[in-house]
């Protein structure tokens, strides 16, 4: 609220990370830029692999269905975000979505459920971080669409530097998180969220195939042989259902209408000197 207020009032020249529902107020003023473009930055909805229920892909599925992806793109970042359709953001080289089938199916997410041996529902715990307005809003909505088949989501508030912590332990049962790729490339995303070393796996996620595919990627000069090996690693990542795919946002950035040669890169960094203010 101080950022709006200030960039509003010509207090700042830009501001960043406000929430989407501030940026509606900003937008169609002759004295502000609002300057809003897709990036690579995600946001999932993350299960711990190797802890009950989530360790049985079933009901991972299940509850992947169970998301209700329009409404946090339309009702909670009212547009300033867009569908997450791969384990990698579409901005990447060699996003490959061929193999996504996840729509927000109730019935789907029941049946899977049952077949999971699991129909009569389940509880389960959910930390959520401090520092994001939408994480807030986006786990109330899973929270009462999960109810819808049973599902009881447990709420944790957590407090940032204590949900950082919290999620590195790997014991966590379930979490949001968002997650910038500051290199634009398969190898290195993968390589820190999926493989079974990975430094921020902290959902467990194990498969010997996709580690054997990302070890052989590392070292193929061949772009297009890699490109077919991050495929079949999205399919793997698409069948085992680690995570909920939740949005990919926009980085927007506020700023006054003074302000040159503002540009965006992947990693979401202002290079502030590339910038200047008109008349100085």
């Amino acid at each position: 609220s101080s950022r709006v207020q200030l960039v509003s009032n010509s207090d700042v020249n830009m501001a960043l990370e406000l929430p989407a529902k501030d940026i509606v107020g900003l937008e169609g003023r002759d004295d502000i830029v609002v300057d809003s473009r897709a990036s690579n930055k995600i946001l999932f909805f993350a299960m711990n692999n190797s802890v009950a229920p989530f360790d049985n892909p079933l009901v991972r599925q299940a509850i992947v269905h169970a998301i209700p992806y329009d409404k946090l793109i339309n009702d909670v970042m009212l547009g300033q975000a867009s569908p997450m359709t791969s384990a990698i953001p579409s901005s990447m080289p060699g996003f490959d979505d061929s193999s996504y089938d996840v729509s927000y199916d109730l019935e789907k997410a029941q049946a899977l459920l049952d077949e999971a041996g699991m129909g009569d529902g389940f509880e389960f715990n959910f930390v959520l971080g401090s520092g994001f307005n939408d994480w807030n809003d986006d786990a109330v909505l899973i929270q009462a669409e999960l109810a819808k088949i049973g599902v009881t989501m447990n709420i944790e508030n957590m407090a940032r530097p204590q949900f950082l912590e919290a999620i590195a332990t790997g014991e966590v049962q379930s979490y949001i998180s968002r997650w910038t790729s500051f290199t634009n490339d398969p190898q290195y995303h993968f390589g820190l969220l999926f493989t079974e070393e990975g430094t921020s796996n902290y959902m467990n996620f194990r498969d010997a195939e996709f580690n054997e595919l990302w070890q052989e990627a590392a070292t193929e000069p061949d772009q297009s042989v890699r490109n077919v090996a991050y495929s079949r690693m999205q399919e793997i990542v698409n069948e085992a259902a680690p995570w909920g795919y939740l949005y990919e946002y926009n980085i927007v950035v506020v700023h006054s209408s003074g302000i040159e040669g503002y540009t965006s890169y992947p990693d979401g960094i202002i290079r502030y000197a590339q910038m200047s203010v008109v008349g100085e």
